[in-house]
């Protein structure tokens, strides 16, 4: 029970407007973009600002947190959003396989040595591919624009790597500027 009330305090202390554990069905997913959108729409923050908050928790929920379909009722995936200083934090969890971790660090590990031009040239290249897009082109893509809308303030860290299993944690900084 006391863990409810330290919960309470440090959501409220930090500005969290929003923190869900799960593994993100369509349904579950609509919901959390209606919550999102409501919640930024409180701030008085420009629209582009508000479009970039919406389009990075999309990739978030859409991209990164996938279903694990052969444990799905183990919610491993977790979204959290709050008011910084300057802006918002995003901030994305979730467990992924060891072919899964590797298929992403190598994806990070190219854009985050990339520019914002590299970047958005490689954007253009995949979406002008003009087929059905598979897992790491969409998780390329999904990425990508995290670090374009957040002009790249991101940060990502693995942590709980004992085995075939491993927990990813991506942070996103969008600023009001």
């Amino acid at each position: 029970m006391e863990y409810t009330f330290n919960l309470q305090k440090l959501m409220a202390e930090s500005n969290y407007l929003l923190a869900i554990r799960d593994n993100f069905e369509s349904l579950l997913s609509k919901s959390v973009f209606s919550i999102v959108e409501s919640q930024i729409n409180n701030d008085k923050i420009d629209v582009n600002i508000k479009n970039r908050i919406f389009s990075v928790v999309v990739e978030c929920v859409q991209n990164i947190c996938s279903n694990d379909k052969a444990h799905s009722t183990a919610k491993n995936s977790i979204l959290l959003l709050n008011k910084i200083d300057n802006g918002h934090n995003i901030v994305v969890g979730t467990k992924l396989n060891s072919e899964r971790k590797s298929r992403i660090d190598e994806i990070l590990s190219e854009i985050s040595s990339s520019t914002i031009d590299e970047l958005k040239a490689k954007r253009k290249n995949i979406i002008s591919m003009r087929s059905e897009l598979d897992e790491t082109q969409k998780e390329n893509l999904a990425l990508i624009d995290m670090f374009i809308r957040s002009a790249g303030k991101v940060k990502y860290h693995y942590d709980g790597e004992n085995g075939n299993d491993c927990f990813l944690i991506i942070e996103i900084e969008i600023s009001n500027n």
